[in-house]
């Protein structure tokens, strides 16, 4: 039984996504960042072109890709609740 390939959206490309949560979700043979978020454009496609994923220009247009699975919030601690809450609705 082949299994299903599970898609991430990331919220924030500064250094806890590029040392940690993009470099595991990359050593799964079933995962992969299809979309990633920041502010910091030019950090969103820095960390884009490194991992193959879409850079988007908002918080919505993440939230809003069909194909995504799950999402990771990688985003200073203050913004947890309120993206969280967003990509549970």
């Amino acid at each position: 039984m082949a299994e299903e390939m599970v898609r991430f959206g990331i919220f924030g490309a500064g250094s806890i996504a590029i040392h940690r949560h993009v470099p595991e979700i990359a050593s799964h043979p079933c995962a992969e960042v299809v979309a990633i978020y920041d502010p910091i454009k030019e950090r969103a496609d820095w960390l884009a072109e490194r991992c193959g994923a879409t850079v988007v220009k908002t918080e919505k247009a993440l939230l809003a890709i069909d194909e995504i699975d799950a999402i990771v919030v990688a985003t200073p601690n203050k913004h947890h609740a309120r993206l969280t809450i967003a990509a549970l609705k």
